[in-house]
């Protein structure tokens, strides 16, 4: 009995499993300049590095909040986040990989950009140029810290320049032996 039990309740926990999977993901339906999306791609993509154990990690994480468009990357050390308005039909959350995004964007002329997410699929149309890109969920994507007060500081340009100066010669050419 308690074995019959069992097996019923794996089977309805798997059948929770299943339909959590097969859900789509988060919709975002969004319009935006192709130069501003094409410029905040690149400027996340930058953060990126080749993750091998956390392959999450190559992709970039597109919010929309209202009528604003986030683009996330992360190395688990350092975020950047770029933020531009855009007019938001739908909220959510999707990751892609930015190098493909990045490359359509870079061949298509200036102009509106439709961007659609789907399930799991990015959508970017403008014009008579379309592409499916697949992505994913936000569920694997790190948290990033929001900064609540912003601090800064200021530091004149010789200062800094003397200071990187003083700095360069440590600095590794390669990350192989990353205690050199």
């Amino acid at each position: 009995m308690y074995q019959r039990y069992l097996s019923s309740n794996i089977s309805q926990l798997l059948e929770v499993f299943r339909g959590i999977d097969e859900q789509p993901f988060n919709i975002i339906n969004k319009i935006i300049k192709k130069h501003l999306l094409l410029k905040s791609v690149q400027a996340v993509e930058k953060n990126i590095g080749r993750n091998l154990t956390l392959p999450v990690l190559n992709n970039i994480l597109i919010r929309t909040q209202k009528d604003t468009l986030n683009f996330i990357s992360t190395d688990l050390e350092l975020a950047v986040s770029v933020s531009i308005p855009a007019k938001i039909e739908r909220e959510g959350n999707i990751v892609v990989p930015p190098k493909i995004l990045s490359s359509f964007l870079n061949n298509i002329s200036d102009g509106n950009t439709h961007i659609e997410a789907k399930g799991s699929n990015l959508f970017v149309e403008q014009g008579s140029y379309k592409t499916k890109i697949n992505g994913e969920g936000d569920r694997e994507y790190p948290l990033h810290p929001i900064m609540k007060k912003r601090q800064y500081f200021t530091i004149s340009a010789p200062e800094l320049i003397k200071g990187l100066q003083q700095t360069i010669n440590s600095v590794a050419v390669s990350d192989l032996k990353p205690e050199l």
